[in-house]
């Protein structure tokens, strides 16, 4: 994970101090990528970078440009098809000085222009300036797992892997960003835990990049393309049980062997569910990887360390666990929610998750895989199948009993009471 952010002018002189309004706004993502900084400066454009290197370990690489040195990259994610990529645009006449995935992303656009991005397979976030075209590109990956948060009005354009970058950036350096709530988003989020308009967030200036997408900025003009759609992936044949489950299984293990590439120490998340279970099994059996794997351990009856330490058994993997208390979380909360600044993505689970990986990261693993994502990308939640159902056909009773199950099941009301923090800290 890196932190990239970024500003253009669209009127000249508007920041006092643009260079130093960046490092502001850059230092506030540090932990993003304690490993390495990046700054580049032109007339009217500044970028930022912070790495957390995982491919080439080289400082000092950033900003990544071409060879005339016409276009600049900052870039946070990973390209898991870069070794073919490599390939395809060594072919035509690119020589490579490092084996970093960015290096692939600047040559690539160097050929292709923005259509880069229908070649690239991976999570991203990325930004790339054209000196030619005085342009500024933005661009996210396909199902937006990398973030990016921008402000677009008439006298600039700043973005940020996060938005305390632009808290920390008002009123700085005679910075012209200000910020202000979107009370109806607050509200929205409070009671739907999601905001409904799409690239909406609870500030009303700052925006968020849709997935698939990617931006060109200029002084004059601000356009937005969608480069992907789910809506236009060309369909499967119908084929049987049998086929399916032989395909499958080839996606799934082309997609953790690409996501083993890394050259630093690498470990998996293990829980005593089939996600990461699934993931140890294909790390272990089919690529013979040796694997080390680690578990939270609880008091309580969301433990399932035993489960965890069985499939570790089984598998053989190197597995260790760690206890987990409900004080670790009600003393290091204030922390956790200074990270998660984009309520719209946060799960209560995400601090157990967050605690465990600082944890492991003591032991010396820098990347982390973990079953996040499996039971909505394979509707495993039982609601999914009753999202299915004409709930206007049942009797008012039954209706009833299943929309105060829900309400139960919203987190965002319970943490509103969440007795070891809120009644007693507010």
């Amino acid at each position: 994970m890196c932190g990239i952010t970024g500003i253009i002018e669209k009127k000249r002189g508007i920041f006092k101090d643009r260079q130093g309004t960046l490092k502001i706004m850059t230092d506030a993502i540090r932990h993003r990528g304690p490993d390495d900084e990046a700054f580049f400066n032109s007339e009217v454009c500044s970028l930022g970078m912070r790495r957390l290197a995982i491919l080439d370990l080289t400082p000092g690489l950033y900003p990544f440009s071409n060879k005339s040195k016409t276009v600049q990259l900052v870039f946070n994610g990973e390209i898991y098809n870069y070794p073919d990529l490599k390939k395809e645009l060594e072919v035509h006449g690119y020589k490579f000085l490092t084996h970093c995935d960015g290096e692939a992303i600047v040559h690539g656009y160097d050929l292709w222009g923005t259509n880069v991005f229908t070649h690239l397979r991976g999570m991203f976030a990325i930004a790339l300036w054209d000196e030619k075209e005085k342009k500024l590109v933005v661009a996210r990956d396909r199902i937006g797992i990398k973030p990016v948060y921008f402000i677009n009005n008439s006298e600039y354009f700043a973005f940020a892997s996060e938005v305390k970058s632009f808290i920390a950036a008002r009123n700085t350096n005679e910075s012209p960003i200000s910020l202000s709530l979107d009370t109806e988003q607050v509200q929205n989020l409070i009671g739907f835990m999601f905001l409904p308009e799409s690239g909406k967030t609870i500030i009303s200036e700052v925006k968020k990049l849709e997935p698939g997408c990617f931006m060109e900025i200029t002084k004059d003009k601000t356009s937005v393309v969608k480069y992907w759609s789910i809506n236009n992936v060309k369909k499967s044949e119908a084929v049987s049980y049998d086929q399916a489950v032989t395909e499958l299984d080839n996606l799934l293990t082309d997609v953790v062997s690409n996501h083993l590439l890394s050259d630093v120490p690498l470990g998996l998340m293990l829980s005593g569910g089939v996600d990461s279970g699934l993931l140890a099994a294909i790390m272990t059996k089919k690529l013979g990887v040796e694997t080390h794997s680690y578990t939270a351990r609880f008091d309580h009856a969301s433990n399932e360390s035993n489960l965890a330490k069985e499939t570790a058994a089984y598998l053989g993997t190197i597995h260790k666990d760690f206890f987990i208390d409900v004080s670790d979380i009600n003393n290091n909360i204030d922390d956790y929610i200074k990270v998660f600044d984009d309520l719209t993505t946060f799960d209560g689970g995400l601090i157990t998750t967050s605690i465990l990986a600082k944890i492991i990261q003591k032991e010396g693993i820098k990347v982390l895989l973990l079953g996040e994502g499996a039971d909505e990308l394979f509707g495993g939640y039982s609601w999914f199948g009753l999202s299915q159902l004409p709930f206007s056909l049942l009797p008012k009773p039954v209706r009833d009993s299943i929309y105060y199950y829900a309400i139960s099941r919203n987190y965002s009301f319970n943490f509103l009471h969440y007795s070891g923090y809120w009644s007693k800290k507010y």
